[in-house]
């Protein structure tokens, strides 16, 4: 069979089953399902959504790219991404349950109970803003891997892919993410699995000879990129709609687990895959030369595809579902208890306008791997603010006040450094993540404390008076 059957066959079968599930999914279009899942998501679906976020659309290109510089070596890449994941654990129950009390369907609803609004604005601006160039991407990768497959080139490959993703949105909403997440984590563990048992593992002196080509500066810079990790939006989300505080904690955990032996398929399907591939330094170049005609094994780069186009549509649809959820509540303010049918119409009517904006944007992309790093480096800004909202017991003007101007601050700070670029040198990610973090540590102990202590002090003198 030909590169263009396979793809008709694999695609044809993987989008019946997406069709079928936002069909199913149109029974939530009233209700609260369609909004956050009614907040009975269960531990499997949670799982799929995270593990799926890890190897997400804009978090894929990346590491294809990370696996043709360091090969075996990128484990050591992934390291400190599982470990920050643990420090979202430990906050998961709260964030669970602050999402129960409050009604929290965003992390900028969080933020406003945990800080304030004026910082909830702040960052609702940075989730709507990485969302939305993330998503780009997304579709970009989406449109270069359907394009090449069927051969009918990027552009519309990436028309074909926003059409897609408009129309299960569109149907079923959130419910619709949930369902079709956990089909694409069954996909991309398959794939995994398979890569496992029919290609070779590489031999010691292979991983000992590529251990002296590591670049440091540019593998430092990926590690500081794990910063991303408690950042990002989908996540939380993702938290705020499982049925306990436990299951959140449990799928965050075990997700570790199994992307640590996806992430092991994937090097080795990579390795296959990019054996015989001219590999410089557009990444680009690597889709182009895999999906293509010539290629010499045709069902390898038709699952490889599948396996990459499931990752993309498991998080390019949350992403556009972020920006459209965080536009309608918070600059739009409809609130979804009080006015669902207005909310729901509202985020279709967004949708379509964000994946039409979004293509057009995704036409223009040329550096692709730059493109995801400027916008993935600046989300994790966002990291610490949700951290500090969790762990805080309510929010106070002062504190509002302070945490804005820092944001502000930092922003502008990345921004300039980005346009001098200073990040070149991609260990200097890591100063505005500093520049924002000591001065809001500086804010956390003087609250917990400092204030208290000397709040039990004129208690005690107004007891003497």
């Amino acid at each position: 069979m030909s590169l263009l059957q396979y793809t008709l066959l694999f695609f044809g079968l993987y989008l019946a089953v997406i069709t079928y599930i936002s069909w199913r999914a149109r029974y939530h279009d009233h209700g609260e399902g369609f909004i956050i899942g009614s907040r009975r998501i269960g531990f499997l679906e949670t799982l799929a959504a995270f593990v799926n976020i890890f190897r997400s659309g804009s978090a894929l290109p990346l590491w294809l790219w990370i696996i043709s510089i360091f090969g075996v070596w990128s484990f050591v890449a992934i390291i400190p991404y599982y470990i920050l994941f643990a420090v979202v654990a430990l906050v998961a129950p709260i964030a669970r349950r602050k999402a129960i009390e409050h009604n929290i369907v965003t992390v900028s609803d969080l933020v406003k109970v945990g800080i304030g609004p004026y910082t909830a604005h702040l960052t609702s601006f940075i989730s709507i803003y990485a969302a939305f160039l993330i998503a780009a991407a997304q579709l970009f990768m989406g449109g270069t891997v359907l394009g090449g497959l069927l051969g009918v080139g990027r552009d519309i490959g990436i028309v074909i892919t926003a059409v897609t993703v408009a129309s299960y949105l569109w149907v079923g909403g959130y419910m619709t993410l949930i369902r079709t997440d956990f089909f694409q984590f069954i996909v991309i563990l398959i794939l995994a699995f398979l890569a496992y048992v029919f290609i070779d593992w590489p031999t010691m002196e292979q991983v000992s000879d590529s251990y002296a080509d590591i670049d440091w500066n540019i593998l430092s810079g990926i590690m500081i990129g794990a910063l991303t990790i408690m950042a990002v939006p989908d996540v939380w989300q993702r938290i705020f709609s499982a049925d306990s505080g436990k299951t959140a904690r449990n799928a965050v955990l075990f997700t570790t687990l199994v992307d640590a032996f996806i992430v092991g398929g994937i090097i080795l399907l990579c390795t296959y895959v990019l054996r015989d591939t001219a590999i410089d330094s557009d990444t680009n170049a690597i889709f182009g030369n895999i999906f293509t005609e010539n290629y010499p094994a045709p069902i390898v780069a038709v699952l490889f595809g599948l396996f990459i186009f499931s990752a993309l549509m498991s998080t390019l649809d949350n992403n556009v579902y972020i920006f459209t959820s965080s536009f309608t509540k918070n600059v739009l303010g409809i609130n979804q208890e009080k006015d669902k049918d207005n909310f729901i119409k509202w985020s279709r009517f967004l949708t379509i306008i964000m994946l039409s904006s979004l293509s057009f944007l995704a036409f223009t992309i040329e550096d692709l791997i730059q493109f995801l790093f400027d916008t993935t480096m600046y989300l994790i800004i966002l990291g610490p603010f949700i951290i500090y909202a969790c762990l805080s017991k309510k929010a106070d003007k002062t504190t509002d006040y302070i945490m804005l101007i820092l944001g502000i601050l930092v922003s502008v700070l990345y921004f300039t450094m980005q346009f001098n670029g200073c990040f070149e040198n991609m260990t200097l990610y890591i100063v505005p993540y500093v520049a924002l973090v000591i001065p809001m540590f500086g804010v956390w102990l003087v609250k917990t404390v400092f204030i208290p202590h000397q709040d039990h002090q004129n208690s005690d003198n107004s007891g003497r008076l």
